[in-house]
């Protein structure tokens, strides 16, 4: 007997990911980047947006640089998106028995450490050669072979044994500025230099890499001198700016998060709302129920902040619940069924709420806002072909 299909539910909170946006603002970093090849960091599955589909749509675009943070995220492009002539570059760590498999997925390591790299290279079969992108600390103080003062000829005598055991491939070399986002930054002319002496020193023993890149983001659009020959494209892929003090136009949001109104009831004075007795309500409010919680990503931090329903600019009010939150809507026409903007294009209202106004509610920023939506809020593509 046929198995009978059952049918599909429609969600109540959904994101959409708008790929024509996402192919604008690649176009615009490639414009910025003024030829010098665009690396796409797609780690944390796309910063929420879809690693797989956001990859396909940037390889059809010409973008031939992939990063993750994890190999098991490479594994999945490999395995699952048609992107069959990228490089990925896996930015964190990975297990050195995993040495193998990191060479038979063709997924290119960050080599961090001499101990490390030793690691490696004692897991990796015999006859195997790993392709490795050599990563400098030249101020982060989280991975790579120290470049700062005091520690550069130690850390060229390191990466010049490991080049000589021939079982790696020392493709590229690069380090990460610390503060390129922020209107004082003092740094990253102090750090591309330990990376430069670094490189020549390096040079000048005869060991060269094809591939050197510093620049994030923020990086890219400001210091042009810093480019090399490949620059990290991570938050500004996704239309949101690295920080408050960068600010650059034509820049389009990728992510929008929509949920609904479930409910819709007149609460008297003097009740309180939700978890605890914190919210305690002065007057008569109607209190809008709305499908999304925490384990959506929609964060306890969220408490208070404005959302738009019909257009309007309304707020959460009470704590945010696992599954639910609840907003003030006394005074509207709010009622059950209606969409909710929480971040994104609001088509109601005609206009943008920056995720922003969520992330700094909740003292985060806006990546962590678009990392933490979670894997059962389903992602919705829009798709023009731009």
């Amino acid at each position: 007997m046929k198995k009978k299909e059952l049918p599909a539910f429609h969600p109540l909170t959904y994101a959409t990911v708008d790929l024509d946006a996402l192919r604008s603002n690649y176009r615009l970093i490639r414009e910025a980047a003024g030829g010098t090849d665009v690396f796409c960091v797609v780690k944390a599955d796309a910063y929420g947006h879809g690693a797989v589909r956001v990859a396909e749509t940037l390889y059809a675009e010409g973008a031939r640089w992939f990063g993750v943070a994890t190999p098991a995220e490479g594994a999945i492009l490999r395995r699952e998106a048609k992107i069959p002539e990228a490089s990925i570059l896996n930015l964190g760590s990975a297990d050195p028995h995993d040495a193998g498999a990191l060479a038979d997925y063709g997924i290119t390591q960050n080599l961090y450490s001499y101990n490390y790299g030793l690691a490696l290279a004692d897991h990796l079969p015999k006859g195997k050669k790993l392709r490795v992108h050599v990563k400098l600390d030249t101020a982060m103080n989280r991975l790579g072979f120290p470049a700062k003062p005091g520690e550069i000829d130690r850390t060229v005598k390191e990466i010049l044994e490991l080049s000589r055991l021939g079982c790696f491939e020392m493709e590229g070399i690069f380090s990460h500025f610390i503060i390129s986002d922020e209107a004082n930054d003092d740094m990253s002319a102090v750090q591309f230099a330990r990376y430069n002496e670094v490189v020549d020193r390096l040079a000048a023993e005869g060991l060269t890499f094809p591939v050197r890149h510093i620049s994030n983001s923020a990086g890219l659009l400001r210091y042009p001198d810093c480019r090399l020959n490949l620059v990290r494209a991570g938050i500004i892929l996704y239309g949101i700016m690295p920080s408050d003090d960068l600010k650059y136009d034509g820049y389009r949001t990728v992510m929008s998060l929509y949920s609904t109104v479930s409910n819709v009831h007149a609460a008297q004075p003097g009740e309180t709302v939700g978890y605890g007795t914190a919210c305690r309500l002065a007057k008569k409010t109607e209190v809008a129920t709305i499908a999304i919680g925490y384990a959506d990503g929609f964060t306890r931090g969220y408490k208070g902040a404005g959302i738009g329903i019909r257009g309007r600019d309304l707020n959460l009010i009470g704590r945010v619940c696992m599954d639910q939150c609840m907003a003030d809507v006394t005074g509207t026409d709010v009622c059950t069924g209606d969409r909710v903007t929480l971040f994104g294009w609001d088509p109601d209202a005609e206009k943008y709420r920056p995720v922003e106004l969520l992330s700094d509610r909740a003292g985060t920023n806006a990546y962590e806002s678009c990392c933490m939506v979670s894997k059962r809020v389903p992602r919705i593509y829009l798709d023009g072909k731009l």
